[in-house]
């Protein structure tokens, strides 16, 4: 049943009887039944009249006969649940539909038929997440449009809360705004770089820069994070921490980049070209206003290390070597103090210094 108003303790049995049998029907899959699926989502009177004398798998016949019972007792008493029966029959059924539209042109033609509001709107939704779940970029299948006006029609009805509360979902996952920024983790002062970004429903980004003191920066860089990490290690909620400091921070900066749109509501990739920066920790926050979440705004953010000095780490024996060297140049740096946690040293003309490991 769609509307579970109605159902009563019989209704309720015979659902529990019927998957018990469909848990216990092997032959579901096999290639020997296929022919017969699509004689078992036939409208009501062409389906009480199948046969079942060559089935030899016992589950299934008798799924189907008390399908055909319910069903045929419908029809003759000319009840107005007729439909509501087809209909759920029709749904066990389906995932063993090799060719959907044939399930979807049985589907329609029962929704021209039914005067049932409540099973109109899971007919709606059901062709809707059909055509969404077939929409596909590469395959130029644009049915999101088609997708978004069935949704609307079931959202502007107020019998089926179930299909409305799916409709709403299924309308979010289309419209929502994603981004994804892929960006160098290091460079050197004023170098020209560009972000990878990744994006869906997105035409324009407001990418801001933010200076961020070391404490911040470690946090943001550290292993563990809120959403990833074992139970003894520290949690870091990077989003609340980004969230925070930009509310209580100027950027240095900030600049609108345009992104390709093409407004189908499939998702891009593209390279943007980044603006250049002096050496420091940086912030980067990248935000769209979302029209379809009035109060949420998507965002993405990455941190970025701005600096003239690279180094290389290499173990001998019992010393860690490190060579420090001008990262845009790759020539070593003489004189740099470096500093571990019990003693400090300055690079040799090699760029070269070393730490006892014991």
């Amino acid at each position: 049943f769609t509307d579970g108003k109605s159902i009563s303790v019989y209704d309720f049995l015979q659902k529990k009887v019927i998957d018990y049998h469909f848990q216990n029907t092997y032959s579901l899959h096999n290639d020997k039944y296929k022919a017969i699926f699509p004689e078992l989502i036939k409208n009501s009177d062409e389906f009480v009249a199948f046969k079942t004398d060559t089935i030899s798998d016992g589950n299934l016949k008798m799924i189907i006969e008390i399908f055909q019972n319910n069903e045929k007792y419908c029809l003759k008493n000319n009840s107005q649940d007729i439909h509501v029966l087809q209909y759920n029959r029709m749904k066990k059924f389906y995932n063993y539909i090799n060719d959907k539209t044939i399930f979807f042109s049985k589907l329609t033609d029962l929704e021209s038929k039914t005067k049932n509001e409540y099973l109109l709107q899971d007919i709606k939704l059901d062709v809707a997440k059909y055509y969404f779940s077939i929409s596909s970029k590469e395959k130029n299948e644009n049915h999101y449009p088609k997708v978004l006006t069935l949704v609307d029609t079931i959202l502007n009805r107020r019998d089926n809360p179930n299909a409305k509360a799916e409709a709403e979902s299924l309308k979010s996952d289309i419209l929502k705004k994603e981004i994804s920024l892929t960006i160098p983790g290091k460079i050197y002062p004023n170098q020209n770089y560009r972000a990878f970004v990744e994006y869906k429903n997105v035409d324009t980004l407001q990418v801001s820069y933010y200076k961020v003191p070391l404490a911040i920066f470690n946090k943001l860089e550290s292993k563990y994070n809120y959403y990833y990490r074992s139970t003894n290690s520290p949690s870091i909620d990077r989003d609340s921490l980004v969230l925070a400091y930009i509310k209580n921070n100027k950027p240095l900066l900030s600049t609108l980049k345009t992104l390709p749109s093409k407004s189908d509501y499939f998702e891009y990739s593209t390279e943007i070209l980044m603006d250049n920066l002096d050496t420091g920790l940086y912030l980067i926050f990248c935000e769209t206003k979302n029209p379809h979440h009035k109060i949420r705004k998507d965002f993405a953010y990455k941190t970025i290390q701005v600096s003239n000095i690279e180094f290389v780490q290499e173990q001998k024996n019992d010393l860690d070597n490190f060579y420090i060297l001008n990262r845009k140049t790759g020539q070593p740096l003489e004189k740099v103090t470096v500093q571990n946690d019990t003693e400090t040293q300055k690079t040799n003309k090699n760029g070269e210094v070393q730490f006892n490991t014991v």
